[in-house]
This record gives C-alpha cells, sequence and structure tokens, in this order.
C-alpha cells in the first residue's frame, strides 16, 4: 500500500512538471548552414532529456559489457573458494573421526582449491600423522615454521611429535620456542613442567611451577602440593645418596611448603627420629595429630617412647589423643600403648571403641593379640586374624587425578606420574571393603621415587 502511495505521489510531480513546461511561451530558432529550425521550448527541453536518457542508457550497457569478465571471473573464484573450504572442513571432521585416507583426499582438494598454504598445511600435517607418515608431518610442520601466523601451530605441532618419539630434549626446546612466541600460554608452561619433572630436573621444574603460579593456571594449593612433592623426591634422592644434611634439608622443605600435607609431616617426623631429634619428633606429631591422626604418626611416636617402660608410655599418648579422643586412631593407639603395658582390659575396652566405628584390618589383628596374650585363646585370635585378612585394604593412598590406589605412598603417582597428588583415604563405613578391590597397582615393585611412608 505504501509503495502505491509513493508511485502516485511521484507520477502526479512528474505530470505537474510536464505541465508546467508545456506551458511556457516562446520559440527557440537555430540558423545553421542556411537551415533555419524552429522549435518551441518545451519541445526543445524534450528532445534534450531523451537525448540524456539515452546516453546514460548507453553508458551503463556498454560498461555492464565491460565488466562481465570480471564478474564472471569473480563468481569462479568465489566458487572455488567456498569448494575449498567445504574441502577443509570435511577434512577437519575425517580427522576427527580418523579417517586418515579421506582427510588426505580433502586436504589435497583444499590445497588445490585455496590459495592460502597456512590454512591448508595443518590439516595436511594432521592427515599424513593419522597415516603414519612422520616424516610428511614433519615437513608439514616445519614449513608453517616460516609463517608468522602459522609458526605456533607448527611448533605444537613438531612438539607433539618430539614427545610421541620419546625426544624430551627436543620437545623442551620447542615447548621454550613455543613460550617465547606466546608468553603464558598454559598448556605450553604445563608441558615445560611435565617435561622437566620427566627429566626428574627439580630446580627447573620449580621454576616452572612459578610460572604457573604467576599465570594462575593453577590453585596455590596444587602449586603448594607439587613444590612439596618435588622436595620429598629430593628428600628420597638425598637418602638414597646417603646425604642426610640434603635429606633434613628438604624434608624441612617440604614440611614448610605444604604443612598441611600429611605425607611431608610423616616425613619429617621420620628424619627427626632418624637423627635421633626424638623431642622434635615428639612435638611435631603432638602439633600435629588433631589433624590428621595416622596409625604410622602413632608408630614413630610409640618408637620415640621406646625407651621408657611401656606403662609410662601411656600417659604420653594420653596426653597425644586428648583433642581427639573419639577419633578411631585415638582409640587405636592408645589400645595399642594399653596392649603394650599389659594393661589388657583398658586395653580391649578402647579397641573395642574403635572397631565399634569402624573395622579396620589393623584393630582385627590388635585384638587377635590381646585373645593370644590375655586369655590364651588362640582360637579366638584366629578368628580375629581370619576377620582381618577378610577386610584386606581398609586404608590406602588414593590419587585424586587417576583414581588408583596405593598401600605404599610416593611423591609421584605411579599410575598417572602425577606430582603431589596423593591422599590418606579410609573406606566410609557404608562402603564395603570387598567393592573398592585390589589397588591398581598390583606390582610388589616399589617406585623408585616412593619413600618410606606406608
Amino acid at each position: 500500500m505504501i509503495r502505491i502511495m509513493i508511485f502516485i505521489v511521484i507520477a502526479a510531480v512528474l505530470v505537474g512538471i510536464t505541465t508546467e513546461i508545456a506551458k511556457i511561451p516562446g520559440e527557440v530558432t537555430i540558423n545553421w548552414e542556411g537551415w533555419r529550425i524552429v522549435a518551441p521550448i518545451p519541445l526543445l527541453l524534450l528532445i534534450f532529456s531523451v537525448l540524456v536518457a539515452a546516453g546514460v542508457l548507453v553508458y551503463a550497457v556498454s560498461n555492464g559489457l565491460l565488466r562481465i569478465p570480471a564478474k564472471i571471473l569473480s563468481i569462479y573464484r568465489r566458487s572455488k573458494e567456498e569448494r575449498g573450504y567445504r574441502a577443509l572442513t570435511q577434512g577437519m571432521v575425517a580427522v576427527a573421526a580418523g579417517d586418515a585416507r579421506e582427510a588426505r583426499r580433502q586436504a589435497s582438494r583444499a590445497n588445490a582449491l585455496l590459495s592460502q598454504p597456512p590454512l591448508t598445511m595443518l590439516l595436511s600435517a594432521q592427515a599424513a600423522q593419522l597415516q603414519g607418515d612422520e616424516e610428511a608431518a614433519t615437513r608439514y610442520f616445519t614449513a608453517m615454521l616460516a609463517k608468522e601466523e602459522t609458526a605456533f601451530l607448527g611448533l605444537r605441532g613438531l612438539l607433539i611429535q618430539a614427545q610421541k618419539s620419546g625426544d624430551r630434549a627436543e620437545a623442551l626446546r620447542l615447548a621454550e620456542r613455543a613460550n617465547s612466541l606466546h608468553p603464558k600460554t598454559d598448556w605450553v608452561l604445563n608441558t615445560i613442567y611435565e617435561l622437566h619433572t620427566e627429566g626428574r630436573d627439580w630446580e627447573s621444574a620449580t621454576r616452572a611451577l612459578e610460572d604457573l603460579r604467576k599465570t594462575k593456571s593453577l590453585d596455590a594449593e596444587t602449586i603448594s602440593r607439587r613444590r612439596a612433592a618435588i622436595a620429598l623426591l629430593q628428600c628420597a634422592e638425598a637418602t638414597a645418596k646417603n646425604n642426610q644434611t640434603g635429606r633434613v634439608s628438604a624434608g624441612k622443605l617440604a614440611y614448610k611448603i605444604a604443612p598441611k600435607w600429611l605425607p611431608t609431616c610423616i616425613n619429617l617426623a621420620e628424619i627427626f627420629e632418624d637423627t635421633g631429634e626424638k623431642n622434635k619428633a615428639l612435638k611435631l606429631i603432638k602439633k600435629n595429630w588433631s589433624k590428621y591422626p595416622h596409625y604410622q604418626l602413632a608408630q614413630i611416636y610409640n618408637r620415640c617412647l621406646s625407651d621408657n617402660n611401656p606403662i609410662q608410655i601411656v600417659p604420653q599418648i594420653e596426653k597425644l589423643i586428648s583433642k581427639d579422643w573419639s577419633h578411631p586412631e585415638s582409640q587405636i593407639a592408645l589400645g595399642e600403648a594399653m596392649l603394650n603395658a599389659n594393661l589388657w582390659g583398658a586395653a580391649r575396652v578402647h579397641l573395642e571403641a574403635a572397631l565399634k566405628v569402624r573395622e579396620t584390618s589393623f584393630a582385627c589383628r590388635l585384638m587377635a593379640r590381646l585373645e593370644e596374650e590375655e586369655k590364651r585363646d588362640l582360637d579366638a585370635s584366629n578368628k580375629w586374624l581370619k576377620r582381618a585378612t577378610d577386610l584386606g585394604l581398609d586404608k590406602f593412598w588414593q590419587c585424586t587425578d587417576c583414581k588408583g590406589s596405593y598401600t605404599e605412598f610416593s611423591p609421584d603417582c605411579r599410575g598417572c606420574r602425577g606430582l603431589g597428588t596423593l591422599n590418606w583415604r579410609e573406606i566410609p563405613e557404608s562402603s564395603p571393603v570387598s567393592q573398592l578391590g585390589e589397588p591398581r597397582e598390583k606390582s610388589t615393585e616399589v617406585s623408585k621415587s616412593a619413600i618410606s611412608l606406608q
């Protein structure tokens, strides 16, 4: 409706203008080489308008004809480009699907249709990788280094290849170069850290962790755990080399970095025990027992008091557990101390209190010992031992990353090699032990990096 109204208005204006022009009085006389032309002004204006319109029409037609070849070429190029991008997309889909043959075919099509090699080199390299042609893939990735816009992608491809081939030195060189191109890139910094840990270059790994901390790629607790794990590994290496000074220094550093992580406390307590600083070990365990009452800390505490009469140890244990009296580990620690002192009735009370909360294999073994020493009842003792065996693994170290479970602690997980990922776990009362099964690490061989935490 609006268009019709606009058309009517325009037509009315044109009619009005034509009418006014027709009313213009006068004539125009033209004398040219004996010719005399007399024409009314309206007619002359009409002829002029027709000539202008004809000129415009001729110009438009001729210009259109001249631009036809360029338009045809543009349409062809656009069609070629569209087909090239379609081949590139289909090639990427084929790579994701693992179809090496289709990826290679689409890469060849994209390379022929697109005049932008950087867009097709990555696809060609990935297609070559799928087909197992590492030499061709290396050639493509290396060619990508020549162009600034693709250099980073080329480095990443070469880095992945170096890691696959086990060339850690080359992978590290490429990762450092990638970091210089794009500093603070999370995956690059993590790769540098992982390569240094694989090479057991703890100083460089610590520097890489500092870079990760600055970029806030990891949370503070994870950073602290990893640094503490590195210190524990350095402690283990110092122990293996009989470097007592290095062991003490690394152990103290680990505890300073992550005082809330149980392994650092156990490790430092063992160091104090081994170096004869038993009072320091006792003080450390007393300070931390309420945070994590652990049976190994209780064992260290007992060993540090071993010169005392067993009766004298009992009040010391009572003092140790005073802040967390009701915890099963506290009850077991006190029950064991009373058992060692031949206070059988009191030992039974505390062990049974612990067993009411949760049956554990260690508590069952103590009950077996109690039945044998107090009553000489081997049948009852054997029943408790059988229950201990049936319970199997009721406490273990578990990796927060791969969920692997181990009876022995190691600063680096033996499954996924993650640093600082193992935490002490107790099977909850509602979860039968049988559902958790055996630890994933079935081999009895202990990792070289494992320290004596059990």
